[in-house]
């Protein structure tokens, strides 16, 4: 068996390994003896997380198999591992072997795997693991409630999120906002969605860069152009908030939907970055309408 300063060079090897940004420094960690780690589910656990770091979850998923006790970081890396790299039905197969194994899911592993089942769309999963949350108080969480409330409306239930939304009207934070409104603006409900982002800033709740695509986007289905450009303002002027591309595809599309072709293209050469595809591709759209 290792000794303990063996051991705790292991452990601080391992930890370095999930920040590496190079996968060939990972092997390097993983050479010692398998044995050494056998009964080190620290080390185990730390080099897993290494490799879901760098996405390699073939080989992370080796790792997992291997180990004797899981814990609930480890089920958690290996949900959270699948779902940010788009294999959500892994996720879940993960998350249903972990309930059998009576490990209990704590906060991360909740708003890992809502999120997997909400990009599943996947609402009859979603709502039994919502309970288990509410069994485990683990929905008083900021986090596993903002989760809940954006499964339900990417399952196409925004009157569960609505419900969700309203019940945890005494704690509501930034993304806890910033779901609701997000989902009021995925489902058409525009004019809903800037009332929400309203109430919102009157009662002092600051707006992130999430908050302002989704207004946005609400600003587009309800054809309020003019509210897009002061919130447009705002978030600079008022909030900030330097414009991503997301946000620059967004204002975009507002004023191409309202038939402002020109001003489109102005605030197209305007950027101070160069265009993405899907600002492009709107341009190129903007061109040739013009030229009908």
């Amino acid at each position: 068996m290792a000794s303990l300063g063996m051991l705790r060079q292991q452990r601080l090897c391992l930890r370095g390994c999930r920040c590496v940004v190079y996968r060939a420094e990972m092997p390097w960690c993983h050479c010692t003896p398998v044995e050494d780690f056998r009964l080190n589910v620290i080390s185990f656990t730390a080099l897993l997380e290494g490799y879901v770091k760098l996405g390699d979850m073939k080989q992370a998923r080796e790792i997992f198999d291997v180990m004797n006790n899981r814990d609930v970081i480890a089920w958690t890396a290996m949900i959270v591992g699948y779902q940010q790299n788009g294999q959500n039905d892994e996720a879940v197969k993960i998350f249903r072997s972990m309930i059998k194994s009576g490990s209990e899911p704590n906060r991360y592993t909740f708003t890992a795997i809502l999120s997997a089942c909400a990009s599943l769309a996947c609402l009859d999963y979603g709502k039994q693991i919502h309970c288990k949350a509410m069994r485990s108080l683990q929905e008083q969480s900021v986090f596993v409630s903002s989760a809940i409330i954006t499964m339900y409306a990417r399952s196409g239930s925004e009157p569960l999120a609505r419900r969700v939304f309203h019940q945890i009207c005494w704690r509501k934070e930034t993304v806890t906002w910033t779901s609701m409104i997000v989902a009021l603006a995925q489902h058409g409900l525009g004019e809903e969605a800037v009332g929400l982002f309203e109430e919102m800033l009157s009662v002092g709740v600051k707006p992130n860069r999430i908050t302002y695509i989704g207004v946005f986007s609400a600003c587009t289905h309800a054809g309020f152009v003019d509210k897009g450009k002061r919130y447009y303002d705002q978030m600079q002027n008022e909030h900030g908030i330097v414009p991503e591309m997301s946000h620059y595809a967004c204002m975009v599309d507002l004023l191409a939907r309202a038939g402002l072709l020109t001003e489109a293209q102005e605030f197209i050469q305007r950027m101070p970055i160069m265009p993405n595809a899907i600002v492009w591709v709107h341009s190129f759209q903007l061109a040739e309408c013009e030229r009908m």
